[in-house]
């Protein structure tokens, strides 16, 4: 693929190279998020699926929202994207550096090439008043967050990645009279499946709303796909909650909890939840976790911690304003 190095953005370091990444890159951007994420958190939490997950939203188009910093001798050191799945949403980008002497030059070239992406789309492709474009870093990255400042970011949330060991999990839940659980069953359950989550998730922050079969495209499609570790909370002939279990590597995940409002406080979120540890624990995972908002307006964290899980990580998520052109 075509260079695109331009000297109107940060220098790259001698020898290095970008161009847009290619899904044959992505077993060498897995080893770069890999070392990356050893470097500053001490563990690995973005795996291989999970980046090629992110190529099956709406509207990804590789040779456009992604880019990769080759070394001179040709292997990727660094690889970051900006995207936005329509008009209406606000575009996020990360990215990620092999942690060595080049990291931070390769850090600014990638974050020039979010920011120019998500100036194009507040330009051309937005349709919302006064979008922004935001971008993850682990608390303690003090290079990042350094970078961030410099840049026009500012700091708007913090983001948590709980975990519990599943030695220490709760015993199984009861459940709110009524309450029936079952398996998820596919393609039945689909599409009531997707309505609870977009229900139970509207208006929280920067979430969209993705159409059912943009939805279904993508989440089926995920490599690390594990029916067994879904299920539905059904009230008659209602669905009261749902909840989907993901294998991310070594550690089970809660990728999804979701409980309507005409069911919550009634202790339906935490039957879920518990129920969802005992089904990754059954897979064989010693370690689970899930990510939340730490100020979800549902009382979120607390459950989690009810629940007996702890904070494993922090993150904090910056924005930065970005121009419409009218």
């Amino acid at each position: 693929m075509t260079d695109l190095v331009r000297h109107d953005l940060p220098p790259l370091p001698r020898g290095f190279t970008v161009r847009h990444a290619t899904r044959d890159d992505l077993p060498q951007i897995a080893a770069v998020a890999a070392a990356d994420e050893n470097a500053v958190l001490g563990e690995v939490i973005t795996t291989q699926a999970d980046l090629a997950a992110d190529w099956e939203y709406a509207n990804w188009l590789p040779e456009r929202d992604t880019w990769v910093i080759l070394a001179p001798e040709g292997e990727v050191h660094g690889y970051g994207w900006c995207h936005t799945p329509n008009a209406q949403t606000d575009p996020d980008g990360t990215f990620w550096a092999w942690p060595d002497e080049n990291a931070e030059a390769v850090d600014r070239h990638l974050l020039s090439r979010i920011l120019e992406r998500a100036a194009a789309i507040a330009a051309h492709e937005h349709e919302r008043d006064a979008p922004t474009i935001g971008i993850w870093a682990a608390q303690g990255d003090e290079m990042r967050r350094r970078l961030f400042s410099a840049a026009g970011f500012a700091r708007t949330r913090v983001f948590y990645l709980m975990a519990i060991a599943t030695a220490d999990l709760p015993d199984p839940p009861l459940w709110p009279a009524g309450i029936e659980l079952r398996p998820f069953r596919r393609p039945d359950d689909e599409r009531a499946f997707h309505a609870a989550v977009e229900e139970s998730f509207a208006g929280q922050f920067r979430w969209f709303y993705e159409p059912f079969e943009e939805w279904r495209g993508r989440v089926f499609s995920h490599p690390s796909l594990d029916l067994e570790l879904w299920a539905i909370a059904r009230d008659g002939d209602e669905i009261a909650g749902v909840v989907k279990g993901q294998p991310e590597g070594d550690l089970g995940h809660v990728d999804m909890l979701a409980v309507r409002k005409p069911w919550r406080g009634r202790g339906l979120g935490l039957a879920l939840l518990v129920h969802a540890f005992h089904l990754l624990q059954a897979h064989g995972f010693a370690t689970i976790t899930l990510g939340v908002d730490a100020e979800n307006p549902t009382g979120a964290l607390d459950l989690y911690e009810r629940a007996g899980m702890s904070v494993r990580h922090r993150f904090d998520f910056y924005e930065k304003p970005l121009t419409r052109r009218d």
